[in-house]
Formats: structure tokens, C-alpha cells, sequence
């Protein structure tokens, strides 16, 4: 920086009228001072700039192992969809099963129902018949009776 400062010093009395020394060494430093801090910022800024490029390449490379646990678990999803499928189709066979011997049983049901009819026509059968014998039995006993009085 020293090395630099002369140069621009002697520079400076060459090209210029200089009516302080003192001031164009203020003014040469002043100016040094602006340049380190102008290139003190833009190796920040490089810096900067090289940290958030390394943050973006870790975050992309996050995003790309998200994106393959993702993938995993919708196929290892894909994989429990089709056995809760498998279940599915099995408990539909086994309800086929159910609704067939349901139907066996409706059918027994309906077979038991017409003999229960049958039995109770029969019974009305029979009891028209008592009925009937009663009465003519009464009717004889009665007609028995008033002959013999």
C-alpha cells in the first residue's frame, strides 16, 4: 500500500499544481482508503456470493434427496394400495360367500314358510272337522234325547 500511495503521490505533483503536501497526502489516502474499502467489499460480496451458490447447490441437493424419499415412500404407498387391494378382493370373495349361503338360507326360509302353511291349512282342516263332528254329535244327542222323552 505504502509502494502505491508514492506512486500516485509523485504522479499527482507531476500532473497538478500542488499548493499543500500535506493535503494531496490526505486526498492520495483518503482515495487508497476508498479503494480498500470498495475492494474489501466486493471480495465480501464474492464471498457472499460464493456462500449462497454452496447454500443453493445444499438446498438443491435436499430438494433432489426429498424428491427420491418421496418417490420411495409413494412406491412403498403403491406397494400397501395394491395388498389392501389383494384384502379388498379377498373380503369380496368371502362376502360372495355370505350372500350365496344367505340365499341358501332365504330359500330354506321360504321353503319352511309354505310347509308352516300348508300345516296351517291342514290344522283349519281338521278343526272345521271337530267342528262340524260337535255339532252333529250335539245335534243327535238333542235329537236322541227329545225322542225319548
Amino acid at each position: 500500500m505504502e509502494i502505491f500511495t508514492e506512486i500516485l503521490e509523485h504522479e499527482f505533483e507531476q500532473a497538478v499544481e500542488i499548493k499543500s503536501k500535506a493535503s494531496l497526502r490526505r486526498f492520495i489516502n483518503l482515495m487508497i482508503d476508498k479503494f480498500a474499502e470498495k475492494k474489501q467489499l466486493e471480495e465480501r460480496e464474492l464471498a457472499l456470493k460464493n456462500d449462497f451458490q454452496t447454500l443453493l447447490e445444499a438446498m438443491n441437493n435436499g430438494f433432489s434427496r426429498m424428491d427420491i424419499r418421496f418417490e420411495e415412500m409413494a412406491n412403498r404407498f403403491d406397494d400397501v394400495n395394491h395388498r389392501f387391494d389383494d384384502v379388498n378382493k379377498r373380503f369380496d370373495d368371502v362376502n360372495l360367500r355370505f350372500e350365496d349361503e344367505n340365499k341358501r338360507f332365504d330359500d330354506a326360509n321360504t321353503r319352511f314358510e309354505d310347509i308352516n302353511r300348508r300345516f296351517e291349512d291342514v290344522n283349519k282342516k281338521f278343526s272345521m272337522m271337530f267342528a262340524f263332528l260337535t255339532a252333529g254329535f250335539t245335534i243327535l244327542s238333542l235329537l236322541i234325547v227329545l225322542m225319548k222323552l
